[in-house]
């Protein structure tokens, strides 16, 4: 009898050891499940973060085009704007060594004795400044010549001259 006691005990120990194991068990799949859903939801959100990437990375390179084909668009400005000066300057030194060499001539001329030609020094600086504004003329009609095609001058405030054809 005592070994059946001695059996039964072992038996109900070793069945309480598998009862905990089993309840143990339990616990760690109750804990791994949840970890498994929080990691697929970490993924799920890594994979939206490369999707994110992708459309930052799409707007990041139409804004550097867009920035870029402006830059070329100032760029080109520039230098057209470069080129206009260059030729402004080009023109201003050639006018200013033709002022130079017609003072050269008259200084000549008026060494060579005639008192005609001689003039004093241009000055250093031109001033262009507008003609001032001119009322308008009422002008009498002027004598016709003979020729039978006639044209009217007219001189506009601006200093522009235009030519009209006279009707009969």
């Amino acid at each position: 009898m005592q070994k059946a006691g001695v059996a039964g005990g072992i038996a109900i120990t070793l069945n309480v050891i598998s009862l905990v194991f089993a309840v143990g068990m339990v616990v760690m799949l109750i804990f791994l499940s949840r970890s498994v859903r929080e990691v697929s939801a970490l993924e799920d959100r890594l994979s939206g973060l490369g999707q994110f990437e992708t459309r930052l990375s799409r707007q990041l390179d139409t804004v550097n085009q867009g920035v870029q084909s402006q830059f070329e668009e100032l760029n080109r400005r520039i230098s057209a704007l470069v080129d206009q000066t260059t030729q402004l300057e080009n023109q201003v030194a050639k006018l200013t060594g033709e002022n130079q060499d017609m003072a050269e001539r008259l200084q000549a001329v008026s060494e060579a004795g005639d008192p005609v030609l001689s003039t004093p020094e241009p000055p250093k600086e031109i001033v262009l400044s507008a003609p001032p504004p001119q009322p308008k003329e009422v002008r009498s009609e002027p004598a016709r010549p003979a020729n039978p095609v006639q044209f009217e001058r007219t001189v506009s405030p601006d200093g522009k001259v235009t030519y009209s054809k006279v009707r009969k």
